[in-house]
């Protein structure tokens, strides 16, 4: 029997539990609490990939990198939450995501982090629960603590929507 559940993004912790499978994921350190992710959702961690932005680019948008030969958009995570763009430099380590729902046609988009991912195997004794009482910003699907420590699932939906919004630029080098 399953136990009761407060809200719909407990159902992803509750799953988990119940169903006694394992996940990979990796933490993405981020300004602020970093990210859980499916590890299949990363396509690859990058770094040293300089940005180029254009003056009509989106606050939440770093600007574009050149990856194999795909011009991929970089996103704040920080930024797309209302918190301000978090500083690049040439060093950055930067997530590429797979595209699945509104970013497929354009295969990918990607997050600045703030330094290098950790990989975690997450399952029913892993001690993930959910936040209680966590007002949610754009962006953000879940917030959940693991072993005391707070991170936030993103909403990929939201993030592929934003990084379709934004026209492919003209060159990126």
């Amino acid at each position: 029997m399953k136990p009761e559940v407060g809200n719909v993004q407990d159902l992803a912790v509750q799953d988990l539990a119940i169903g006694g499978i394992s996940i990979s994921a990796l933490l993405l350190p981020m300004v602020g609490d970093p990210l859980l992710v499916p590890l299949t959702a990363v396509a690859e961690v990058v770094a040293g990939h300089a940005t180029v932005r254009n003056a009509a680019d989106p606050a939440w948008l770093h600007g574009w990198i050149n990856w194999r030969q795909h011009s991929i958009p970089v996103l704040s995570f920080p930024a797309v939450t209302g918190a301000a763009r978090e500083a690049l430099d040439p060093g950055s380590v930067i997530a590429i995501f797979n595209g699945v729902a509104a970013a497929a046609s354009r295969g990918f988009f990607a997050l600045a982090l703030a330094g290098l991912p950790r990989s975690i195997k997450l399952s029913a004794a892993s001690g993930l629960t959910t936040t209680r009482g966590y007002r949610y910003r754009p962006g953000e699907l879940l917030a959940a603590t693991l072993a005391a420590d707070p991170m936030r699932v993103p909403d990929f939906d939201h993030l592929e929507q934003l990084s379709m919004s934004i026209p492919l630029p003209v060159l990126v080098r």
